[in-house]
């Protein structure tokens, strides 16, 4: 399997489980460092990160149950929805900061919106694929610890397949925008964040950011 496809497997389970999860309950654990970028401020969690992704879950699978033939039929009304109640929940910005690297800094604000609109779009409308497509399975929560001054907190969960199969899922969570908002996301100990940055970055460099964004557009526009 190779990195992109890897990266696309890491979504598709990881967005679906973040929202899930929460609608069906449970606690919030402190976690062990996360191999990528983000800097490592406290590994505690405050209640606001739950209930936040909680509301927005909540909201978007009754909406599916409603019209899950509907989306499997034309699944854009499902991305629509899926951008409305997911994307306020994830920090693209500072995402697409941390997968592009040095070439994020150098880039200008123009194009530093084109690739974070084409990602996010991508990380949402695989999402949404994977959404229509999941068997039930059982989610497992660790145990919580918080504290009032959090700013970095890591969700422990563990999935439980119906073919046996157990799936660690940590999620990276900050609050540099004021909001508790997911940074990134550990599949088995692999993280989404390096597995994007080790794809992308060397794309870039062989080939320059704009053949990235344009490659992405051309994939988004396929997926419609």
């Amino acid at each position: 399997m190779s990195r992109v496809q890897f990266g696309q497997k890491c979504i598709a389970s990881c967005l679906f489980v973040m929202l899930f999860v929460v609608s069906v309950s449970g606690p919030l654990v402190a976690g062990e460092q996360a191999e990528t970028e983000i800097p490592i401020i406290a590994e505690v969690v405050a209640p606001q990160a739950d209930e936040l992704i909680r509301k927005a879950s909540e909201v978007l699978l009754e909406d599916i149950r409603q019209n899950k033939a509907l989306y499997a039929e034309n699944p854009s009304g499902l991305y629509e929805r899926v951008r409305q109640e997911v994307l306020p929940h994830f920090d693209f910005p500072r995402i697409s900061g941390y997968v592009l690297g040095n070439a994020w800094k150098q880039a200008s604000k123009e194009v530093q919106q084109s690739f974070e609109q084409e990602f996010s779009t991508l990380m949402l409308r695989t999402y949404g694929s994977a959404l229509l497509a999941f068997q039930d399975g059982r989610i497992e929560f660790s145990p919580v610890k918080a504290a009032s001054d959090a700013t970095m907190v890591t969700v422990k969960t563990r999935v439980h397949g119906k073919d046996g199969s157990i799936t660690p899922i940590f999620y990276r969570m900050g609050k540099h925008t004021g909001q508790w908002k997911v940074l990134d996301i550990r599949v088995d100990g692999v993280s989404l964040i390096k597995t994007y940055r080790s794809e992308y970055g060397s794309i870039v460099k062989r080939q320059g950011i704009g053949e990235l964004i344009a490659a992405l557009v051309e994939r988004n526009q396929r997926n419609l």
